[in-house]
């Protein structure tokens, strides 16, 4: 799931946004076998919406449109559509964009976390691009948005250092940060319970569910949720 619509565009930063699509458009291009060349214009398909006043509404049967969107004649995408203070907490999210990336060098070192794989804290020139070379024209910040420290079991932080490692927050140099990734990234983990329930209610016409085996208690219960702010240097970055 990607962002939903706001009302504030940020050039260069992207937030933790990717659990609430946008009302769009997706243009789908189906492969022609053919001895000659024949122009086909793009098959254009709306995505489904539901409004959150819909999603939040236990008893509202919305079989057709989850059907819709993930069956296997959908694009795979869901659009929740007026969700509250989602565009206020993403618009205070992406302004603190620029200054993370802005921060002195070695602040933004200490933020770094090679124990995971840079994938908690501050990650910028560690991901390789297809063609070999560093990306230097973006910069990524990972956390749990919901629990600083998911577990302190050595043997789970071993093996899964990605997932089960602490978060790492510029107390000192950015301190809103925090309250603005946590409230942004916790009412994004809410929208997707709600979706993931009526997913359940729509699978449990076809198979039977256990208590508890469920998409959204398997969410509900994880504890290794992960959200990521990108900001996308200027090309003189390069």
């Amino acid at each position: 799931m990607t962002c939903m619509n706001p009302s504030y565009t940020q050039p260069h930063s992207r937030s933790l946004c990717s659990h609430i699509p946008s009302p769009s458009f997706h243009r789908v291009r189906l492969p022609i076998m053919s001895s000659f060349s024949v122009q086909v214009p793009p098959l254009t398909l709306p995505t489904v919406s539901i409004s959150y006043t819909q999603l939040k509404d236990k008893n509202a049967d919305l079989s057709a449109k989850i059907e819709e969107g993930f069956g296997p004649n959908g694009l795979g995408v869901l659009s929740i559509s007026e969700v509250p203070d989602y565009s206020l907490w993403r618009q205070n999210l992406l302004h603190l964009g620029p200054r993370l990336a802005n921060l002195p060098e070695d602040v933004k070192r200490e933020l770094e976390d090679p124990n995971s794989r840079y994938n908690f804290g501050w990650s910028h020139g560690k991901e390789k691009l297809e063609s070999g070379k560093l990306d230097l024209l973006k910069g990524s910040f990972y956390a749990n948005p919901i629990l600083d420290v998911p577990t302190t079991e050595q043997s789970l932080i071993e093996r899964y250092p990605s997932y089960c490692g602490s978060n790492i927050w510029p107390h000192e140099a950015l301190p809103e940060l925090e309250t603005a990734f946590k409230t942004l990234g916790k009412l994004i983990l809410d929208v997707g319970l709600l979706l993931a329930y009526h997913c359940d209610r729509y699978a449990s016409r076809e198979m039977v569910m256990l208590e508890g085996e469920g998409l959204e208690q398997t969410l509900a219960h994880s504890r290794c949720h992960k959200g990521r702010l990108l900001y996308y240097f200027p090309a003189q970055h390069r």
